[in-house]
C-alpha cells in the first residue's frame, strides 16, 4: 500500500505493485519519509521526477531492507537500517509500506541515528555539503542563498559558520529574519522591506 500517483497526476491511496527485485537492488519495508517541497510540487505535477507513472509518491525514506538481489553489494544490506532516495524511473517512492531501490540508492544508518532522523538525512544534509565543497574548492568566499528560512537554510547556516563560509540569506518576511537571528546568521536581507 502506498499513495500513488497516476500517469494523469491523480493523488489515491491503495495497493501498488513492485517491481522484482534485481541483482543489486533492495526491498526496504519503510519506517519513516520525508515531505520535501519537491515531492509535494511533483504531486501536484510541477516537478519533472523523470519517473514512470503508476508510482508510488516520495523522494527520501529510511527503513529496514528485508530482501535483496544477489549481487554482493546488495546483501551487504541485508536487515541494516538505511536512509535512501527513490531515485530513476522504476523505483516506487518512500510513500508506501515497501519500496524497491538499488543498493547504491542507500546509505546505512549508523547506530546513533534514529529511522525518524534518517529519513531526512540525504536530500537536505548533502545538499549542504555540496555547497560548502563547491566553494571551497572554488575558492569562493560567500554565498547567497534565497527562502533561506527553509530547513536547508537553517542547515547552511550552521555549515557555513562552520567552514568560515560569509552566508548571505534572502527571506520574504521578517518571521523568517527572526528565524535565521536566532540561528546566529549575520547578513539576513529581507526582500518584502522597501528598497531592500
Amino acid at each position: 500500500k502506498g499513495v500513488i500517483i497516476t500517469e494523469d497526476n491523480q493523488v489515491s491511496y491503495g495497493d501498488f505493485p513492485l517491481p522484482e527485485v534485481g541483482s543489486t537492488d533492495v526491498l526496504i519495508k519503510i519506517h519513516s519519509a520525508a515531505i520535501n517541497p519537491s515531492d509535494v510540487l511533483y504531486l501536484a505535477g510541477f516537478y519533472p521526477a523523470g519517473k514512470n507513472k503508476p508510482t508510488t509518491a516520495g523522494f527520501e525514506g529510511s527503513g529496514t531492507v528485508v530482501a535483496t538481489g544477489d549481487s554482493e553489494a546488495a546483501k551487504q544490506l541485508l536487515n541494516k537500517n538505511v536512509c535512501f532516495f527513490a531515485s530513476g524511473k522504476t523505483a516506487p517512492g518512500s510513500w508506501g509500506e515497501h519500496t524497491v531501490v538499488s543498493h547504491s540508492s542507500c546509505v546505512v544508518l549508523p547506530g546513533d541515528l534514529t529511522l525518524e532522523e534518517g529519513a531526512t538525512c540525504l536530500v537536505n544534509p548533502l545538499t549542504v555539503q555540496g555547497f560548502i565543497l563547491e566553494s571551497e574548492t572554488q575558492g569562493y568566499k560567500c554565498i547567497a542563498h534565497s527562502a533561506a528560512a527553509s530547513q536547508l537554510g537553517r542547515m547552511l547556516v550552521a555549515g557555513c559558520r562552520l567552514h568560515n563560509i560569509k552566508l548571505i540569506n534572502f527571506v520574504r518576511r521578517q518571521e523568517q529574519v527572526d528565524i535565521l537571528k536566532t540561528l546566529g546568521a549575520e547578513h539576513i536581507i529581507n526582500t518584502s522591506e522597501p528598497n531592500w
